[in-house]
């Protein structure tokens, strides 16, 4: 597994799209090997608009319906994979930025247990001119960009405190 996460912040909304690469490395297609299942259970802020969702390049979000759980929304599907294959699962949401002088955006990413750890890509851009501080300095940033490299052994959470141009 692999997983990029590439969020946009505009003016007025914030995007994100997730995408995760899974590979089946696997040899054997008998028992106790064979077909690589899961079922996939993606949550996201109840205030977050599910914009697609593609598998294995299919857009299905008209398959897959919002459910609420809790204070959260979540898709859930059955990913199925091929001994020697790959696929891909992209979600992306999108969020309007609230109209304040400054914001506070928080993303989680909490590991599962009985999941080895995979590499994770986190990449943001913003408009030129805004102020952004974080909770801790990212491996690459530019004017406009910063990008996060980690790995899911333990729960990720990451802080940003956004300042839009107009409100310096």
């Amino acid at each position: 597994r692999h997983l990029l996460i590439q969020t946009q912040v505009t003016n007025s909304a914030v995007t994100s799209t997730y995408t995760w690469r899974y590979t089946h490395t696997g040899t054997s297609t008998g028992w106790p090997g064979g077909e690589y299942k899961d079922f996939v259970r993606l949550y996201f802020s109840k205030e977050a608009k599910v914009e697609d969702l593609v598998v294995d390049g299919e857009q299905v979000t008209a398959k897959y319906p919002v459910q609420k759980d809790g204070e959260f929304g979540k898709l859930s599907f059955l990913l199925r994979l091929p001994v020697g294959k790959s696929t891909e699962v992209s979600l992306t949401l999108s969020q309007v930025v609230p109209i304040t002088p400054r914001w506070h955006y928080q993303l989680l990413l909490p590991n599962q247990p009985g999941v080895v750890s995979y590499p994770v890509t986190v990449q943001v851009s913003y408009p030129p001119g805004w102020w952004v501080t974080t909770n801790q300095p990212p491996e690459i940033a530019s004017s406009g960009s910063f990008e996060y490299n980690s790995h899911t052994d333990r729960y990720l959470k990451w802080n940003i405190d956004w300042v839009p141009a107009e409100n310096k």
